[in-house]
């Protein structure tokens, strides 16, 4: 535990420094934003795939499909890795 532990600033006061900052920068945070946004449908694109996988492949036999829907796998995850990737550096850099 730290020797010297300051108070905690009012909410105010900390939203109006974290509006400050965020304002200084705003197209690397709206970037962010938008990673988080872009991710979140990734997310969901893959699990709409991966249930394609299951009912369409897996139990109903249809194995025609499977190279396509593994390939369409692949495309969203590795542009989910460089969104969350973009999202990371974006938020590191505004500092939130």
């Amino acid at each position: 535990m730290a020797l010297y532990d300051p108070p905690d600033l009012p909410a105010r006061t900390t939203a109006r420094r974290l509006a400050r900052l965020l304002l200084a920068e705003r197209r690397v945070a709206l970037l962010a934003l938008a990673c988080a946004l872009g991710y979140t449908a990734l997310v969901i694109g893959i699990s709409a795939v991966l249930q394609r996988v299951i009912d369409d492949v897996l139990r109903g036999g249809d194995l025609d499909a499977l190279p396509l829907l593994v390939a369409l796998l692949l495309v969203l995850a590795t542009l989910r890795f460089a969104i969350s990737f973009l999202r990371r550096y974006a938020t590191a850099r505004v500092g939130i």
